[in-house]
C-alpha cells in the first residue's frame, strides 16, 4: 500500500518529485513497453488512470486521444485502465471498447489489474520527466497533465542549426506575437504555435538571419497557455507561453 502521508501531499500539491522506479506494463496484444525505456528514449511519459465507470474519465476520453495524436513520436502517453466505482475486474474486451470509442489509437492501454496506478481515485495523471526520472505532476488536471509534460519536450538537435535554445524567447499581448533569437546562420524555418492539445493554431514559414531576430504576427486567439515552436528540418525548439487579455 502506498505512504499515506505521500498521498495526502500529493492530493494538496499536485506535485512530486520522487524519482519513480522501473516497471513493465504488458497491453491486451501482449505488447510490453517499460518505464525506463521510454525515458530512455527522452520522451515524456504521461501515464492516465482511467476507470471505466468514471464520467469525468469518459468526458475526458476524446481530448486525451486527440493529445496522443498530435504529439505522437514526441509524448509517450499510457492509459491504465480499472473501475473507479465497481469491484468488477477490468478485462481486454472492455479496454478494446475502449480505445475503439474514444479513439485511443495512439495511447499505449493496458488494464492496471493490480492497482497499481489507481491511486485516489479518477482520472489520476502522472508526468514523468526523461531526464530525472521524477514524476514531475501527479494529479486529476488533464490541462496541467498536458501542459507539463509538453513543456518537457526534448529540443535537443536544434543548437546544430546556430541557434542557440535560449535566446529563444516568446510575448504575446492578446494581438499579436512577438518572437526573438539568436542565430549564427541564415536559414528559413516553420515558426509553429499550438495549444496544449497540440492543436496547430498558427504556423509562418520565416527567413531566419545570421544575428539576433526579432519577428511578429498576428494572434488573437482566447487566453491559456500555448507552445512556440521554431522547426528546422524536423528538429524544434520549443517555448511555452501564456495568453492573457487585458
Amino acid at each position: 500500500m502506498k505512504n499515506i502521508l505521500t498521498s495526502i501531499l500529493i492530493l494538496l500539491s499536485g506535485i512530486s518529485t520522487a524519482q519513480i522506479d522501473n516497471r513493465i506494463e504488458t497491453d491486451c496484444t501482449g505488447a510490453s513497453r517499460s518505464i525506463y525505456a521510454v525515458l530512455g528514449e527522452g520522451k515524456p511519459l504521461v501515464v492516465a488512470s482511467k476507470g471505466f465507470d468514471c464520467s469525468v474519465c469518459v468526458s475526458h476520453a476524446g481530448e486525451f486521444g486527440d493529445f496522443a495524436d498530435n504529439y505522437q513520436g514526441q509524448i509517450e502517453v499510457w492509459g491504465a485502465m480499472n473501475y473507479t466505482y465497481s469491484s468488477q475486474t477490468p478485462i481486454c474486451s472492455t479496454a478494446g471498447n475502449w480505445i475503439a470509442t474514444h479513439g485511443w489509437g495512439n495511447i499505449f492501454t493496458f488494464v492496471d489489474e493490480q492497482d497499481y496506478w489507481l491511486e485516489i481515485g479518477t482520472p489520476r495523471y502522472y508526468v514523468i520527466d526523461p531526464t530525472s526520472q521524477e514524476i514531475v505532476y501527479e494529479g486529476p488536471s488533464i490541462n496541467t497533465a498536458t501542459s507539463t509534460a509538453v513543456s518537457l519536450i526534448s529540443t535537443v538537435g536544434v543548437s546544430d542549426y546556430g541557434i542557440a535554445q535560449e535566446s529563444f524567447k516568446v510575448y504575446a499581448d492578446g494581438q499579436t506575437v512577438q518572437f526573438s533569437l539568436f542565430s549564427t546562420e541564415s536559414m528559413m524555418a516553420d515558426f509553429e504555435i499550438y495549444n496544449i492539445l497540440g492543436q496547430k493554431m498558427a504556423t509562418h514559414r520565416v527567413q531566419i538571419q545570421d544575428g539576433e531576430n526579432n519577428l511578429a504576427f498576428p494572434f488573437s486567439e482566447t487566453e491559456g497557455i500555448f507552445v512556440a515552436n521554431i522547426a528546422i528540418d524536423g528538429e524544434r525548439i520549443s517555448k511555452k507561453f501564456l495568453l492573457r487579455k487585458s
